[in-house]
């Protein structure tokens, strides 16, 4: 069972980290990614159920849920005031199920640092206009520094969620479960 679990864990940081690179891209994060989060943390918990809780991963599914539920409400209304991208929105929901109330600050902290450094290089490229970015293979048309280059006020938060969702991870002892 550990095995089984340590891969949900690894293959739930792989699906970030794609959701990460697709929005880096092309400023999206396809639905699939927080729709497979979300079911890779049902068979987690199904999973800590079947053993009889010999691994706990998640001590209160109540509290991970209302987690849950709290950063969906804070996103939605971050994204009706276009403060935050709907897929952005789904990633930081279905990880805050992850994480629950013990790693959401950790995550929340790394997340909010990430995203200032992305917001900073957002508003050099913006105001600078560096000949680099004039190669076509550093900023394709459909990339973010390319869309930034041409006055689009947009930062790939996904990469941030994924800096944040490391340290949330590890400080739940995520990664230790199969060693421990």
């Amino acid at each position: 069972m550990m095995i089984i679990l340590s891969l949900l864990i690894y293959i739930t940081v792989l699906l970030c980290a794609i959701g990460a690179w697709c929005d880096f891209k092309k400023l999206e994060i396809p639905n699939a990614i927080p729709l497979s989060i979300g079911v890779l943390f049902i068979a987690a918990v199904c999973i800590q159920e079947f053993a009889g809780h010999q691994f706990i991963l998640f001590e209160s599914l109540s509290q991970n849920i209302l987690a849950c539920f709290i950063v969906f409400t804070i996103t939605i209304i971050l994204f009706s005031f276009n403060a935050l991208g709907a897929g952005d929105s789904k990633l930081l929901t279905v990880l805050a199920l992850w994480t629950g109330f013990q790693g959401l600050p950790i995550l929340l902290f790394w997340m909010a640092l990430s995203g200032a450094l992305l917001s900073a290089m957002a508003i050099y490229v913006k105001r600078s206009q560096p000949k680099w970015l004039e190669n076509s293979i550093i900023a394709p048309k459909d990339s973010w520094l390319y869309q930034i280059k041409q006055g689009r006020n947009a930062v790939p938060y996904a990469v941030a969620i994924f800096a944040g969702l490391i340290p949330a991870f590890s400080d739940n002892g995520f990664f230790t479960i199969f060693w421990g």
